[in-house]
């Protein structure tokens, strides 16, 4: 009786040292990317501006919109 392919044959040792290898690599990798993206420069003046600036909008047009939905709700 011929054996069936499936997953339950176990790994050579190459195959299996191939697949960790790559793993291995792979996470490297992204923990790479990661260490980079914590770096943030420190903010500057002109951030912390531009914040004050973007802030100053979100909360005029929050304030746009409560008016805009007291005037179709009937509220004045």
């Amino acid at each position: 009786m011929k054996k069936a392919d499936n997953d339950n044959e176990p790994l050579s040792f190459i195959t299996l040292a191939a697949a960790t290898a790559n793993v291995v690599r792979y996470l490297e990798t992204n923990k790479n990317e990661d260490e980079e993206s914590k770096r943030d420069p420190a903010p500057s003046r002109g951030d912390e501006q531009k914040r004050a600036e973007e802030l100053e909008y979100v909360e005029h047009r929050l304030r746009e919109i409560r008016a805009w939905e007291r005037k179709i709700s009937g509220m004045k």
